[in-house]
């Protein structure tokens, strides 16, 4: 039976966000949000004191009481009116690695299937890539993934492309995200290379799982086995791995899952009475987009493009005189020293990104 109150939060790559909704007439209505710094990274290295933050400013300012009282931010208890779920896309969210035999075909179906689940695409590595074999290798052993997701063939065909791929997974010396652990990789392929994958994919370095084959025919796709092992795999490894998160998936009433696929099944639901929707979400680290043609639903994503991790590729690609000095006070627009200060400023957004840095009265309009 639902509660009386669900909360609801996202873990974002820099602010932790908590919604309350309460049951009014039998139907949940939205009651407050509230806001704190993520935690989940140095020093604190805790996502739960965030979470925790969060609440109590939401309890402070509503004047209710939502956590028992001998809840800390160590151990976070929720009354017994209060049911719970969360997002993620802290750390970096999901973060993918896509290996397949080619780009226009095997790796474009991978990066579908990893789109689809949340992730974040770090690199892509095929034999048609134009990459050398150093490169290759330096993209796998730099990437730092939370999963490989390996793909390439029809069930029947050619296997001498996969043997040479996992040729190079052989040299490779990857390192996870959190230390310790060996990087899994799901294989997603023709299954006529599943006896050659066991027994030669090294198993000091990797944890091997196999699923149905992303594309069994030329005409057939079947993405759906290779997106539940991902998330299974980001629930079981990630999750459990990342800073109090471990103890955060006892308090949820369902499983924990990154922010795009939440977002992405909203936009599922929505397409059911809208034809056409379009969505951007503008995080810390990644701009995705997000669109519903006809009841199909979409994500496209932009790894380098957020609001403070990723800023300082904002300012790369803008034109100081086009974009930024028409906004600027007009007794500055003529200032040598102000794009210098404001590089030094987004620069310090990118090194303490839970931090809001006021900006200069100089820079006001």
């Amino acid at each position: 039976m639902q509660k009386n109150r669900l909360i609801i939060t996202d873990v974002g790559s820099t602010t932790t966000k908590a919604v309350l909704l309460q049951k009014i007439d039998n139907v949940l209505s939205f009651i407050s949000f509230e806001s704190s710094p993520t935690t989940v990274e140095a020093p604190l290295n805790d996502v739960k004191i965030g979470i925790f933050n969060s609440l109590k400013k939401m309890e402070i300012n509503q004047n209710i009481s939502l956590l028992h009282s001998v809840s800390t931010k160590d151990k976070i208890i929720f009354n017994d009116d209060v049911s719970y779920i969360t997002t993620s896309s802290a750390g970096g969210g999901l973060q993918i690695l896509v290996i397949g035999l080619s780009m226009a075909v095997s790796v474009k179906l991978a990066q579908k299937v990893s789109l689809g689940v949340g992730g974040v695409l770090l690199d892509t590595i095929a034999l048609d890539d134009g990459k050398s074999l150093v490169e290759k290798l330096l993209v796998i052993n730099n990437s730092h993934p939370d999963i490989i997701l390996f793909c390439g063939g029809i069930d029947g065909g050619g296997v001498l492309g996969i043997y040479r791929l996992i040729e190079i997974l052989k040299i490779a010396n990857p390192s996870p995200k959190f230390k310790g652990e060996k990087v899994p990789l799901v294989y997603a392929g023709n299954s006529d290379a599943l006896e050659f994958i066991q027994k030669s994919i090294p198993k000091e370095k990797y944890d091997v799982y196999i699923v149905e084959n992303i594309m069994p025919s030329l005409k057939s796709e079947r993405l759906e086995p290779a997106k539940l092992m991902l998330h299974d795999l980001f629930m079981c490894n990630v999750m459990e791995q990342a800073p109090g998160y471990s103890l955060l998936k006892k308090l949820v009433i369902s499983n924990i899952i990154p922010t795009p696929a939440s977002v992405l099944n909203i936009i599922e639901i929505l397409s059911k009475t809208n034809k056409y929707l379009i969505s951007f979400d503008i995080g810390g680290a990644t701009t995705d987009v997000f669109s519903g043609i006809d009841k199909k639903c979409f994500r496209s994503l932009n790894a380098n493009s957020g609001m403070s991790y990723s800023i300082g590729n904002i300012l790369k690609d803008l034109n100081y005189e086009i974009d930024i000095k028409p906004y600027v006070n007009i007794d500055y627009q003529n200032d040598n020293n102000f794009y210098e200060y404001l590089q030094n400023y987004i620069g310090n957004k990118i090194l303490y990104p839970n931090i809001f840095i006021g900006w200069n009265r100089r820079t006001r309009r």
